[in-house]
């Protein structure tokens, strides 16, 4: 299960790689994108990911690329987990990937430009709260954007609260997608949790 797949990069390569995938998302937009791409044994669906779909269902949870902790309540971020062990099968394995807020908190607060075909992203990052603000304003087609992400600086030891917490028992921690072991200059928090 790809949870919070957006329009579905992740889930697609999992299905080539031989796993049977559903992908969920609460954004309709992104979900009829991924739809796009669906076949006997890779399907999407809206979804909240505090709801529970299948009870004890399945073998994998993904959760990835930062894809938690933007709920206004850390309740909220709680009941994700809960739902996911309860979703799990005996033995089964969530993996969460998240940024590593002790190399990020060094460098904030980030103001920068990026820049993608003809589009400018003026960018500004900063802590706030227990929170990454994300503000990004830029023009297209001659209107205005303007987005904010809020989500929240979980630590590896909030994590490992957080799992413990819901039954989970953290068998690893990976530092980057190299899947070398964590320190607190990697780029990337992986963990692997097992549903005891």
């Amino acid at each position: 299960w790809d949870l919070a797949c957006g329009t579905g990069r992740h889930s697609i390569t999992l299905n080539k790689l031989g796993l049977n995938i559903m992908g969920t998302d609460l954004s309709e937009n992104s979900i009829l994108e991924a739809k796009k791409n669906e076949n006997e044994t890779l399907h999407f669906l809206v979804k909240d990911m505090r709801e529970i779909i299948y009870l004890s269902y399945f073998d994998y949870i993904f959760n990835l690329f930062t894809s938690f902790g933007y709920f206004e309540s850390p309740e909220d971020d709680v009941n994700v987990i809960t739902a996911c062990y309860k979703q799990l099968k005996p033995g089964g394995i969530l993996v969460i990937d998240y940024f590593n807020i002790e190399k990020i908190l060094p460098l904030l607060p980030y103001s920068g430009i990026e820049s993608r075909g003809d589009i400018e992203f003026h960018i500004i990052k900063e802590y706030h709260q227990k929170r990454i603000i994300k503000t990004i304003d830029f023009e297209a087609e001659g209107k205005s954007y303007h987005f904010v992400e809020r989500v929240r600086a979980y630590t590896p030891d909030d994590f490992k609260n957080i799992l413990n917490h819901c039954g989970f028992e953290i068998i690893k921690v990976y530092g980057n997608y190299d899947l070398e072991i964590f320190h607190e200059n990697s780029d990337r928090v992986v963990i692997l949790a097992l549903k005891k």
